[in-house]
C-alpha cells in the first residue's frame, strides 16, 4: 500500500520557521558586517550617502524581484535569490582585501538590499503555503524563527570576532544563504504540496474609484509611513554615530552592533508571544499605531535633556540612543508592522492593492531619501552627534505621533465603510477580527432596517458569540427574514433567558417559522418553554412534527410519551408515517430509539431506508454501525441502497474503514467511486492509504475521483509509482489516439469513436494529475486542480501552457502525440513502436480493442460490441439494454447535455416500471425521492381529483422531489398501459458527486424551465 504524506503530519509551520531562522542568519550577519566595516573606514555621518543610494537601488531591486516572480517557477526563483546573495557576499569578502573602503561602502548598501530580499523570500514562501485564515494563526509562530536566528547570531558575533575579521562574517553569511536554499528545496520538494492550489484562485480586481474619505485615510497612512521610515533611519544613524564614538576599534564596534541587534530580536521575540497579542486584541489597531512614535519621542526628549547638562551626559546619551535603537527595532517587528498591514484591510480590494503598492514602492523609499537629505544637510555642521540629530528627530516623531492619531480616527471611518454594505461583506476578512469592527457591526445591526441587519448577523456570530447573543433580545421578532436568520441556530438560545420572548412569538408566527421557534424553545430548556410547547396547537404537518421533536428534546413525562408514540409509528404500515417518525426521533440518543432506527434498515420502502441510513450517519451509535455492516453484507440489498449506505459508513470514521477497504478491493468501479467520497470523510492514515491505492487503480474515472479528494486535502502521492502509472496511461492514450484515427475511416463507428476519445482524454487528465500531485516542486507553475480536469477539453493553448510545463521530459513526447501534436524527433523510435502496435485496418483494429489490451470502461466495450451486457434488475426482468436506456435519457431535456459515457454509468440501475391503466404512480402527500421518465403511454397529473396536466413520451414527473425531497403536491395516475423509468435521488447524488459538470447541465436545464414558466 503506497504511503501518502501530509503537510499537517510533517509539521510544515515548523520547517518554514526553521527556514526563517536560517534566513535570519545572513540578514543579521551582513547588517553587522556592513555597519562594522563602514564605521572602520568612514565617519558615521557619511552613512547618509548609503541611505540615499538605498532609496534609489531598493525600488529597482524590488522591481527585478517581482519580474522574476511573475516569470519563473517558485523553486528556481527562491533558490536563485539565495544563491545570488551568497555569491555577492563571497565577492564582497574577497574584494575587501583589494579595495577596503569601496567594498565597505558597498557592503553596507548590500546589507539594506539583503534585508529587503530576505523578507520577500520568507514571506513569499510562507504566503505560498498558508491560506489567510491559517496564516494569521501560524505567522507569529513562524516569524519567531527569524527573531531566534537574529538573536543567536547577534549573541555569537562577539565570540566569533575573536577568531574572524568582520569581513569574514560575509563568508559565514554566504554559507547560511546556501543552507537556507537547501531548506527551501526540502520544503518544496519533499515536505509539502502547494496548499493554495486547492483554493479558489484570486478574482481579478475590479477598479474602484477612491472616494473622499478613502483618500483621506490613505493619505494619513502615507504620512505615518513617511515619518516612520524617516525616523527609523535618523535613529539608525544616531546609533552608528554613538557606536563609532565609543568604540575606536572596528572589531569591538562590530561585536557591539551584533549584540544590539540580538537584544532587539530577543525583546521582539518575548513581546510577540506575551504582551503584543494582548495589546492588539484589547486596544486595537488604532491605539497601537501612535504607541511607537510616542515611546520614541519620550526617549528623544530624554536624549536632549541628557545632552543639555545632566551629569555624565555623554554616557546617558549613548545609553538612551542604544535603547531607542533596540526599542524601535523590536516594537516595529512585533507591533507596528502587523498593525500597519491591518490598516489596509478595511479598504476595498482594488483600493487596498493600489494603496499598498504606492506605500511600498513610493512612500517608503521617499522616507529613506528624505532621511538621507536631512542627514547630509546636518552633516555640514562640525562634529555632529546624536543629540544634534535628536533636534531634527523630535519634530519628526511628533508629526508621526499626530499622524498616528489621525490614522486611528480615520481607521474607524474605514471600518464603517467596510460594514455599511458599500463593500461585499466577507465573514473571513481579517478586518472583522478587530474589536472595533465587531462593535461597529453590533451598533449597525441594532440600528439598521431588519433586511439590512440580516447579512451582518453571521459575521458577528462567527467573530464574537457573546456579542451576538447579547443582540438577540433586541432583534428577535422584528421581521420574518431576520427571525429566520436568528432561529437557524437554536443552540444559541441555550441559557439565554429568551424563553418568554420565544413563547410570545410562537402563536402569532407564520407556519414556516413555527418549527424553528419550537426548536429554539426546546434548546432553551426553560419551564416556560415546556409550557409553551405543550399548549401549542400546530396547524400543519411540519408543525406537528416540530412540536413532537421539541417535546422529546425537553424530556420529562411529555417527552417520554411522545417518544413511545413515535417508536410505535415506526411500525405503521404507511411509509409516510414511518418517515415522519424517523425524522422526529433522529436526534434522540435513547437506546430503545436507536434499536428501532436500526430495524428500519430493512424497511420495504426505499425512501424510509435511505432516511434511516442518513440518520445513522449523524448518530454514531455502534449498534447502527453493526446494522449498516449487516445490510451491506446482505446479498438481497438493492443496488440503489449502496450510495447512502457507503456514505453513512464513511461518517463513522475509523470504525467504518474496514468495511470500506473491503469494498474498494471488489474491483467494481461503481462501488469504488462511491467509496472515494466515503473515505475522504475519514481523517485517518489508513483511509488516506486507501485513497492512494484508488488513485493508482486501473479505472481512470475512479483514479480521478480519488486524486481530486487527495488534492483537496493537500496530500502527496509517492513519486515513483505515480510516475510509472502516468507513463502507462500516456502510452494507452497514444494507442487509443491511433485507434481513433484508424476507426475514423468507417462511417459506422461514430458512437465507438466518441467513447474512445473520452477514454484517451481521461487518461491524459489522469496522467497529468498524477505527475502534479506527487511533485510539489511544480508549485508556482502548475494550475489549480480544477484546471487540470479541463485539460482534455481540446484547448491547444491550455496544453501548450501547462501540460508541457508539468510533465517531465521523458513523458512529454508521447503525451503530445496523444494530443495530436507533432512527434518529438528525439524519441521517434519509441513513438513509432507505440503507434505500430495498433492494427492499421478498421476491422482488425476493432478486434484488437475488443481483445482487451487496454482496459476500457463498460460503456466503451458496449459501444464497440454494439450489444447490451447480460444482467438483471431489481423487481423483474430487464427489457431494455444499456444503449436503449442511454438513448431514452438523452431524449429528456434534463439529461440532454450530459455525455453518453456518464449516463451509461448509472443506466444499469435505472429501474423500469410497467403500469396498468388507472394505476397510481405518485400519491399526493407522500414523501418522494424518485423522478420518473415516460417511455411509452401517458400519465395524468391530478389535484383534488381534477387533471391539471398530461404527460407523454419522454416527459418527466417528480424531478423536483429527486433534488429536494418534499411531500408530493399531486397524484400521478396512468391513463393507459405505460412504461416508465425510475431514477432515485441516491443515484442522482452519486452521479453528480462523481461528475460536477453534470450538476451544471441539470441546473441550466431547470433554469430554462423556470424562465419559461415565468414567461421570461
Amino acid at each position: 500500500m503506497p504511503a501518502i504524506s501530509s503537510p499537517a503530519t510533517l509539521r510544515l509551520p515548523l520547517f518554514i520557521a526553521l527556514a526563517a531562522l536560517v534566513m535570519g542568519f545572513p540578514r543579521t550577519l551582513v547588517q553587522t558586517a556592513g555597519a562594522g566595516l563602514f564605521l572602520a573606514h568612514f565617519p558615521a555621518q557619511w552613512i547618509a550617502w548609503i541611505y540615499l543610494a538605498t532609496a534609489l537601488v531598493c525600488p529597482l531591486v524590488a522591481t527585478v524581484f517581482l519580474r522574476l516572480e511573475s516569470r519563473l517557477p517558485l523553486v528556481p526563483m527562491l533558490i536563485g535569490v539565495q544563491a545570488a546573495s551568497a555569491l555577492v557576499s563571497v565577492a564582497l569578502s574577497l574584494f575587501y582585501r583589494l579595495e577596503p573602503q569601496t567594498v565597505a561602502a558597498l557592503t553596507f548598501l548590500w546589507a539594506q538590499i539583503e534585508n529587503m530580499t530576505s523578507s520577500l523570500v520568507f514571506w513569499g514562501l510562507a504566503n505560498q503555503y498558508f491560506a489567510i485564515a491559517q496564516a494569521r494563526r501560524e505567522f507569529a509562530r513562524i516569524g519567531a524563527g527569524e527573531q531566534l536566528g537574529a538573536l543567536g547570531v547577534g549573541l555569537t558575533i562577539p565570540l566569533a570576532l575573536v577568531l574572524l575579521q568582520p569581513s569574514d562574517l560575509l563568508l559565514v553569511s554566504a554559507a547560511s544563504n546556501l543552507l537556507a536554499g537547501a531548506l527551501i528545496i526540502v520544503i518544496l520538494r519533499r515536505l509539502a504540496p502547494a496548499a493554495g492550489l486547492a483554493a479558489t484562485p484570486d478574482l481579478p480586481l475590479r477598479p474602484q474609484p477612491f472616494n473622499r474619505r478613502v483618500k483621506a485615510f490613505i493619505a494619513a497612512i502615507f504620512a505615518a509611513t513617511l515619518c516612520s521610515n524617516l525616523a527609523f533611519f535618523l535613529i539608525d544613524n544616531s546609533f552608528y554615530i554613538e557606536t563609532q564614538a565609543h568604540f575606536a576599534d572596528g572589531v569591538a564596534a562590530t561585536g557591539f552592533i551584533g549584540m544590539a541587534l540580538a537584544s532587539a530580536a530577543g525583546v521582539s521575540l518575548v513581546l510577540s508571544n506575551t504582551l503584543a497579542p494582548v495589546i492588539m486584541s484589547r486596544f486595537g489597531v488604532a491605539a497601537v499605531i501612535p504607541l511607537l512614535p510616542g515611546a520614541l519621542l519620550v526617549l528623544t526628549l530624554a536624549v536632549l535633556l541628557a545632552h543639555s547638562g545632566m551629569a555624565g551626559g555623554l554616557a546617558w546619551v549613548f545609553g538612551l540612543v542604544v535603547a531607542m535603537k533596540v526599542l524601535d527595532e523590536s516594537l516595529r517587528l512585533c507591533l507596528y508592522r502587523p498593525a500597519s498591514q491591518a490598516l489596509f484591510q478595511p479598504l476595498p480590494a482594488s483600493a487596498r492593492f493600489r494603496a499598498q503598492t504606492l506605500s511600498e514602492g513610493f512612500v517608503e523609499p521617499s522616507g529613506i531619501a528624505l532621511a538621507a537629505c536631512l542627514l547630509l544637510l546636518a552633516g555640514l555642521l562640525p562634529d555632529i552627534g546624536a543629540a544634534d540629530i535628536a533636534i531634527v528627530l523630535a519634530p519628526v516623531l511628533a508629526i508621526w505621533w499626530i499622524a498616528g492619531l489621525i490614522v486611528g480616527r480615520r481607521y474607524r471611518t474605514a471600518l464603517e465603510l467596510a460594514v455599511t454594505g458599500r463593500q461585499t461583506l466577507d465573514p473571513a476578512a481579517p478586518v472583522f477580527a478587530s474589536p472595533q469592527a465587531i462593535a461597529l457591526l453590533v451598533d449597525r445591526a441594532r440600528s439598521l432596517d431588519p433586511s439590512e441587519a440580516a447579512p451582518l448577523l453571521p459575521i458577528i456570530r462567527s467573530r464574537d458569540v457573546q456579542a451576538y447573543r447579547a443582540l438577540l433580545p433586541d432583534l428577535l421578532g422584528r421581521s420574518h427574514d431576520l427571525d429566520k436568520v436568528i432561529l437557524s441556530h437554536p443552540q444559541d438560545f441555550a441559557g439565554a433567558g429568551l424563553a418568554p420572548q420565544l413563547a410570545a412569538l410562537l402563536p402569532r408566527a407564520e407556519a414556516g417559522l413555527q418549527p424553528m421557534l419550537l426548536a429554539a424553545l426546546s434548546a432553551s430548556a426553560d419551564p416556560v418553554a415546556l409550557a409553551a410547547i405543550t399548549t401549542f396547537e400546530p396547524q400543519s404537518r411540519a408543525g406537528h412534527l416540530a412540536r413532537a421533536r421539541a417535546l422529546i428534546a425537553m424530556g420529562g413525562p411529555e417527552g417520554g410519551a411522545a417518544t413511545r408514540a413515535f417508536i410505535e409509528g415506526l411500525e405503521d404500515p404507511h411509509p409516510q408515517i414511518r418517515c415522519d417518525a424517523l425524522q422526529v426521533l433522529a436526534d434522540s440518543r435513547d437506546q430503545e430509539v436507536v434499536e428501532a432506527i436500526a430495524l428500519r434498515f430493512g424497511d420495504p420502502d426505499a425512501t424510509t431506508r435511505h432516511l434511516a441510513y442518513r440518520i445513522a450517519a449523524g448518530h454514531g451509535a455502534p449498534i447502527l454501525l453493526d446494522g449498516l455492516h449487516e445490510r451491506l453484507s446482505d446479498p438481497a440489498c438493492p443496488s440503489q441502497d449502496l450510495p447512502p449506505l457507503l456514505s453513512a459508513m464513511g461518517s463513522f470514521g475509523a470504525p467504518g474503514l474496514d468495511v470500506l477497504r473491503r469494498v474498494t478491493t471488489s474491483g467494481d468501479p461503481a462501488l469504488q467511486r462511491l467509496c472515494v467520497t466515503a473515505l475522504a470523510r475519514i481523517d485517518d492514515p489508513a483511509a488516506q492509504a486507501c485513497l492512494a491505492d484508488l488513485a493508482l487503480t486501473a479505472d481512470p474515472a475512479v483514479a480521478l475521483a480519488a486524486i481530486s479528494k487527495i488534492w483537496g486535502r493537500a496530500l502527496l502521492l509517492p513519486r515513483r509509482p505515480a510516475r510509472a502509472r502516468a507513463e502507462i496511461l500516456i502510452d494507452q492514450a497514444v494507442h487509443l489516439t491511433r485507434a481513433i484515427a484508424v476507426l475514423n475511416r468507417d462511417d459506422d463507428m461514430g458512437l465507438a469513436i466518441a467513447a474512445l476519445r473520452h477514454e484517451a482524454r481521461q487518461r491524459l487528465d489522469l496522467a497529468l494529475a498524477l505527475v502534479m500531485i506527487c511533485d510539489p516542486h511544480l508549485v508556482g507553475t502548475r494550475p489549480a486542480f480544477a484546471s487540470v480536469m479541463r485539460f482534455g477539453s481540446g484547448d491547444p493553448g491550455y496544453a501548450d501552457e501547462h501540460f508541457e510545463l508539468a510533465l517531465p521530459p521523458r513523458l512529454r513526447p508521447a503525451a503530445l502525440l496523444a494530443l495530436g501534436g507533432a512527434q518529438d524527433t528525439g524519441d521517434s523510435r519509441r513513438l513509432a513502436a507505440l503507434a505500430s502496435a495498433v492494427p492499421d485496418q478498421p476491422g482488425k483494429c476493432l478486434a484488437w480493442l475488443q481483445a482487451g489490451p487496454i482496459p476500457l470502461s463498460a460503456w466503451s466495450r458496449l459501444c464497440l460490441a454494439n450489444l447490451a451486457p447480460p444482467g438483471s434488475k431489481i423487481g423483474g426482468t430487464q427489457s431494455m439494454d444499456v444503449l436503449e436506456k442511454v438513448m431514452i435519457l438523452k431524449s429528456v431535456d434534463l439529461f440532454a447535455g450530459i455525455e453518453d459515457v456518464y449516463l451509461a454509468e448509472f443506466a444499469p440501475v435505472v429501474e423500469e416500471l410497467f403500469l396498468d391503466p388507472g394505476q397510481a404512480l405518485i400519491a399526493a402527500g407522500s414523501m418522494g425521492t424518485t423522478l420518473y421518465i415516460v417511455v411509452n403511454g401517458s400519465l395524468g397529473v391530478e389535484r383534488n381529483g381534477v387533471e391539471i396536466a398530461r404527460l407523454g413520451r419522454f416527459d418527466v414527473a417528480g424531478e423536483l422531489a429527486a433534488f429536494d425531497p418534499q411531500p408530493r403536491s399531486a397524484d400521478v395516475v396512468a391513463r393507459e398501459a405505460s412504461h416508465v423509468l425510475a431514477l432515485s435521488q441516491a443515484h442522482l447524488e452519486t452521479l453528480i458527486a462523481s461528475h460536477m459538470d453534470i450538476a451544471t447541465s441539470i441546473i441550466q436545464t431547470l433554469s430554462r424551465r423556470l424562465r419559461k414558466a415565468l414567461g421570461g
